[in-house]
């Protein structure tokens, strides 16, 4: 995973953290910035741990 995919969550949930308090948006809008935010994060993390198989010509690798 790349780094530009942290970076995007990370300013994804500042967004929806700054919404807590500076807008006038249903409190459920603001709150699914936030979970869409977390889940996006939790995807990363998962991605990243997450071991996978890489195919190069012939040849099958593990990464």
């Amino acid at each position: 995973m790349s780094k530009q995919n942290l970076i995007f969550n990370f300013t994804w949930f500042v967004i929806g953290f700054s919404q807590l308090f500076f807008q006038e948006q249903s409190k459920w809008i603001r709150i699914g910035w936030l979970v869409l935010a977390t889940a996006s994060f939790t995807l990363y993390v998962q991605q990243s741990i997450t071991k996978y198989l890489l195919i190069e010509g012939d040849v099958l690798k593990g990464k």
